[in-house]
């Protein structure tokens, strides 16, 4: 009992973000293991999900217009900002947010490889997707809609 209760169970994708954010900021590994700094990093893939669900409605904004026969209006960047940050304020992402957990970190990645996937950037869309499967062995289904996207 005693072993079990001094480690800590994460997986690989959570160990590398925490292993990168150290080796941004040029301190140990060890440094970034206190609980404050690795829910910041949480915090800051967070802002990066805005971010990406931006450029996601934005580039299917654009697809819209440029579809023949439809007659759309690109959606105007105010209603994308504000479509992202519903999405952000989504429970399983917002409840987590301040949490060192996968959920945050999982939705990035397949959410980022979406978004290269539909920039026609597939070589990086396929390798966030294998990023996003290391947070969460089940987003290989989200790495498979997005491939499947492309056919």
């Amino acid at each position: 009992k005693q072993w079990y209760q001094r480690r800590v169970a994460i997986t690989a994708g959570t160990a590398l973000i925490a292993r990168f954010a150290g080796f941004i900021s040029s301190k140990p590994i060890l440094h970034w293991c206190s609980i404050e700094k690795l829910r910041f990093v949480n915090l800051l893939m967070s802002v990066l999900v805005f971010l990406v669900m931006y450029t996601i409605f934005r580039k299917l904004s654009r697809r819209l217009k440029d579809e023949p026969g439809l007659g759309l209006q690109p959606i105007h960047r105010t209603c994308c900002m504000m479509n992202s940050l519903v999405v952000c304020c989504f429970p399983l992402l917002y409840f987590y947010n301040l949490l060192y957990y996968t959920d945050v970190g999982s939705t990035l990645f397949v959410l980022a490889s979406y978004s290269c996937s539909i920039r026609n950037h597939h070589f990086k869309a396929a390798a966030l997707g294998a990023i996003s499967v290391l947070f969460r062995q089940t987003n290989i289904i989200w790495v498979g809609f997005t491939a499947g996207t492309v056919v």
